[in-house]
């Protein structure tokens, strides 16, 4: 489905605004079309990219830049010696000791939004393999990046937020809410950016420290 098409379905299906002057103007549901889309992916981690965003550690460098792109990292791994090794996020409050010692890396944390850092520092280069829910690329205006599966489903985002307008006769909270209700539905609830900074913060595992102890470490 094209986002012209969502609109279309919206105008017709959902705001009953097929007479012109519209009410709302296709570029106007259209943007909404696409910020649906992006809270999607938010929610629900709909585009998972597990090829673009990998790098390679520098020995004696602990911190390293993520990309604006990633909605969250999901998994860091990194093979040696024929092992596969998960990186695990962790959380310094939760009491990491923080050392110059150098080794083999099986933790990391978030410095801010798109910085982490490496624990312990790596001793040397470590191919870090990067999967990541991330944001839609954009690639074109008029497409959807997320599958076909999900396009429809935009569509009580769209009429939604349409319907919250102040400033035209058409405004319909009631019906809005509604609609936005369906959508949480289908992706789950909206994440606020304090939210997000809670995912990207805390910890993916417990007790990492019991994972490290297999490489040696204390």
């Amino acid at each position: 489905m094209y986002v012209q098409d969502l609109v279309d379905f919206v105008r017709e299906n959902l705001l009953d605004d097929t007479v012109e002057p519209y009410l709302w103007s296709d570029d106007t549901l259209a943007l909404l079309a696409k910020e649906a889309e992006r809270q999607a992916c938010i929610r629900a981690d709909l585009l998972i990219n597990s090829t673009d965003y990998s790098f390679d550690t520098v020995k004696g460098q602990a911190e390293y830049q993520m990309s604006n792109d990633i909605i969250r990292p999901m998994k860091l791994t990194y093979s040696t010696g024929g092992i596969n090794v998960e990186v695990f996020k962790y959380n310094l409050g939760k009491g990491i000791a923080l050392s110059d010692v150098e080794g083999l890396p099986y933790q990391y944390e978030f410095v801010d939004n798109n910085t982490i850092r490496i624990h312990p520092t790596p001793d040397g280069i470590y191919h870090i393999k990067v999967i990541a829910s991330i944001y839609p690329p954009n690639t074109s205006p008029a497409e959807f990046d997320i599958p076909a599966q999900y396009h429809l489903d935009l569509r009580y985002y769209v009429a939604g937020q349409a319907l919250l307008t102040q400033d035209i006769d058409a405004q319909d909270t009631g019906k809005a809410q509604l609609l936005l209700n369906k959508f949480d539905e289908a992706f789950g609830l909206p994440k606020d950016y304090k939210s997000l900074q809670r995912e990207r913060l805390g910890a993916n595992m417990d007790t990492p420290n019991s994972y490290a102890k297999r490489f040696g470490f204390e």
